[in-house]
């Protein structure tokens, strides 16, 4: 487990002291006593997990407006010593992940916090990646005109209704290059795809992806990838 986790607590338990001993070299505890006003303080920690040790009311409150704003990822146990099942069953519909009766082993804490935080961990390695909508937006304009080799920096730039300076700006921001480099890179990268699917001939490619000269293609091909586009066909 990584030892930067952290783990808010709210509320008082006599497991405080257990959680201490237990659980100090693998998760940096945060201990709150009550829940009044605690998002901003639970946002700026940004913890791992939270653990509620319910004492009245404002604690089901809590985890409703937890559930529903930013913090809903971020797994909650509810430690409770209310055991009717109409509560139970009123916490969960709140969002909580596990919902335990005191008293408890702190063995059983443990093994619920190491369970739920390795699954959040898992869960979020899985998500695939955010796609950028600006840069799908771009790619997409690049690729309707990819074989218009008159479509320059200034036709990218009006067809998403920015400046160029605007779009060099935003490209840079997000890319580390200019425009120029940007729609460069994207046509030498579909013309080695298209090279290694055998699509044609390397003069063929280049008119596909927009460059009128051969030998102004060629030479670029070979600053990108270090080698020639003939030799890449030839493989």
């Amino acid at each position: 487990m990584n030892p930067q986790h952290k783990v808010f607590c709210i509320g008082f338990s006599y497991l405080l002291f257990d959680l201490i001993k237990y659980g100090k070299h693998k998760y940096v505890f945060t201990f709150e006593k009550h829940c009044f006003n605690i998002q901003n303080k639970i946002r700026d920690e940004k913890p791992s997990l939270i653990i509620l040790f319910s004492q009245n009311i404002h604690y089901l409150e809590l985890c409703k407006k937890l559930n529903e704003q930013c913090f809903k990822n971020i797994p909650i146990i509810y430690i409770t010593e209310e055991t009717s099942l109409y509560s139970k069953l009123q916490i969960l519909e709140l969002g909580v992940d596990a919902y335990l009766l005191q008293p408890i082993c702190i063995q059983e804490l443990m093994i619920r916090i190491n369970s739920l935080i390795k699954k959040q961990a898992d869960k979020i390695g899985n998500e695939p990646p955010k796609i950028d909508l600006f840069l799908k937006e771009v790619n997409q304009q690049i690729e309707k005109n990819i074989d218009n080799p008159l479509f320059d920096t200034s036709l990218l730039a009006l067809s998403l209704n920015l400046s160029r300076s605007q779009l060099y700006k935003k490209l840079k921001q997000k890319t580390g290059k200019s425009t120029t480099a940007y729609v460069r890179d994207y046509k030498l990268n579909k013309a080695k795809n298209l090279i290694e699917a055998n699509y044609g001939s390397v003069s063929q490619v280049a008119l596909e992806v927009g460059f009128n000269s051969f030998n102004y293609f060629s030479i670029q091909f070979k600053k990108q990838f270090g080698f020639t586009p003939s030799s890449l066909q030839k493989s």
